[in-house]
């Protein structure tokens, strides 16, 4: 069960996989234990009235600095890594001797940080790595399903880092209700309310669980205008937020 007391899930992508269920509260609580000291410190400089909506999107650059220490760079030019006949280029590293984090300032700002909450992950979870070069954690490689534990691991902290669970599911609650999104049993006026009119039950039945939960990661409530989709309050991809919609079950 997860926090939520709802059955935990393994899904394609992040925190999917071989991770079980003790090694994700792990690294869940590891990346909660940063936005907890970063809380406190804007909390210290702001005052005590300071709500944690007013934190997002979280920034990685201001972990990595000022909780860790780290440099942090973004780069024009990173590198090229030849893997066979193929040349990828490069999006992130992470020097532990220099201790230094870089990210490719030629990503789009989504990809950038979750490359750079990716990284921050490495660093804290797996202090046998030195030095690291990778490609980008682009949509593509969220849903790669060929990738070591220890990509999926620091994926799943980028995640919790990026959106954590508690927050994340309340913005959900406040944006959609407390009942999650059963793409079999949704019925016309939901699917209505859900996509303004554009799309009916029957075709939300049709998407994939992963299409459908990028759907309510980036709509947002016809009788809410002002406010943002969820992929926007969090400063992450559509793919991402779907990954952790599907993830904490809200969306089926």
């Amino acid at each position: 069960m997860n926090e939520l007391g709802r059955p935990a899930r393994r899904v394609p992508g992040i925190g999917g996989g071989e991770i079980n269920y003790r090694r994700r509260q792990f690294i869940r609580e590891k990346a909660n234990d940063l936005i907890r000291k970063l809380w406190q410190l804007e909390k210290s400089r702001r005052g005590p009235a300071l709500r944690f909506r007013d934190l997002l999107p979280l920034e990685p650059r201001q972990i990595a600095i000022e909780l860790l220490s780290l440099e942090y760079e973004e780069l024009e030019e990173i590198g090229h890594l030849s893997i066979g006949p193929l040349r990828v280029t490069l999006a992130g590293l992470l020097d532990r001797d220099k201790s230094l984090i870089a990210v490719s300032a030629r990503l789009s700002l989504e990809i950038r940080r979750f490359t750079a909450a990716h990284e921050i992950g490495h660093f804290v979870l797996h202090p046998e790595i030195t030095s690291l070069r990778e490609d980008p954690r682009t949509d593509a490689a969220l849903r790669a399903p060929l990738r070591s534990v220890r990509e999926k691991e620091a994926d799943l902290f980028a995640a919790e880092l990026l959106m954590p669970e508690r927050f994340f599911n309340q913005v959900f609650a406040n944006l959609w209700g407390d009942d999650d999104i059963d793409g079999g049993q949704l019925d016309d006026d939901r699917a209505y309310y859900l996509t303004q009119g554009k799309l009916s039950a029957r075709d939300i039945s049709k998407l994939s669980r992963l299409e459908r939960a990028k759907l309510v990661a980036r709509e947002i409530p016809m009788t809410t205008a002002d406010a943002l989709p969820m992929a926007e309050i969090f400063g992450v991809s559509p793919t991402a937020a779907g990954i952790q919609l599907l993830d904490s079950g809200r969306v089926r």
